[in-house]
């Protein structure tokens, strides 16, 4: 909505500036900048605007958002255990981020259903056909056989983590003031979640192992009776484009690896039945190992986010 100001605004105009006109001259209704000051002007305007672009199409995704906030979290953390100014405001605060990724994930369940009923978490491992033998077709039908069981494996993980998660959660905050027996209920309810959890990363990693390993596909095969000099330059920008696909495609595995490593510690600390009354790991420990994956995720999502 706009309305009609009381006083004509200033104008934005530009003129073509000569060698002896060095001065940008104003009066009451008008500025005259020089090209350079016009161009700088709209450069920077078009960067933020880029950045504000790219933040959107990151918030825009739940999975996005929560690695901010777990960014967010972890990094307060440790400001509110540096002894600094406002450190119980920042304590507060991490609290205050930690419960609301609990309530962010309470409508996740489903999706953990559906992944296990039509199988959609099944993963394909992308397996090289260059010989068409009777060892390459094994092969590749064990991998697409390993890539289902692997994804069954995944959402059956996530079908136990998030009602267990959520069951710890309303013991935790539900109810008005828990008994120190409800308190003892939730956290085994946590630790259950945190070992659905630790068998997701445990599966993740397997399948991050055997997509790395595993021979990348090649278009040689389907160019081979078209390989003529008409078509040589275009059949190698093709595979130029192919290689760096594939390299892209392995980078963003070893990223998600090295997630899956930093969380491995502190997954199975929070495992444990009694990981709330004798600790494995000390807070320190497991909130570094959980910053930097934060760290980690952050640049995951730069990756996916184009």
């Amino acid at each position: 909505m706009s309305s009609s100001p009381s006083s004509p605004p200033l104008l934005l105009v530009s003129k073509v500036v000569t060698e002896d006109e060095t001065e940008t001259t104003m009066n009451n209704t008008a500025i005259v900048v020089e090209p350079k000051t016009k161009s700088r002007f709209f450069a920077w305007k078009q960067l933020i605007g880029r950045i504000l672009q790219r933040y959107t199409r990151i918030v825009g995704k739940s999975l996005h958002r929560d690695r901010l906030l777990k960014t967010l979290q972890y990094t307060v953390w440790w400001y509110s255990h540096m002894g600094l100014k406002n450190s119980q405001a920042a304590a507060n605060l991490y609290n205050d981020v930690c419960w609301a990724r609990y309530v962010s994930r309470l409508t996740e369940w489903p999706t953990a259903l559906e992944a296990l009923w039509n199988d959609s978490w099944t993963i394909d491992f992308g397996c090289s056909s260059n010989n068409n033998n009777n060892n390459n077709n094994n092969n590749t039908l064990f991998l697409q056989k390993l890539g289902r069981i692997l994804g069954r494996i995944l959402a059956a993980s996530m079908f136990v983590y998030y009602p267990t998660e959520h069951a710890a959660y309303g013991r935790w905050k539900v109810l008005p003031q828990p008994t120190t027996g409800q308190q003892r209920l939730a956290e085994r309810y946590s630790a259950w979640s945190c070992r659905a959890w630790l068998v997701y990363i445990l599966t993740d990693i397997v399948q991050g192992y055997v997509a790395l390993t595993t021979p990348m596909p090649s278009n040689h095969d389907d160019d081979d009776n078209n390989n003529n000099n008409n078509n040589n330059k275009d059949n190698k920008d093709k595979e130029a484009l192919l290689a760096l696909q594939q390299q892209s495609k392995r980078h963003k595995q070893q990223v998600v690896m090295l997630r899956n490593i930093l969380f491995l510690l502190p997954a199975y600390h929070w495992s444990l039945s009694d990981w709330d009354r004798r600790p494995w790991l000390k807070s320190t420990t497991v909130n570094l190992f959980m910053w930097l994956e934060a760290i980690v995720s952050l640049y995951q999502t730069s990756l996916e986010v184009e």
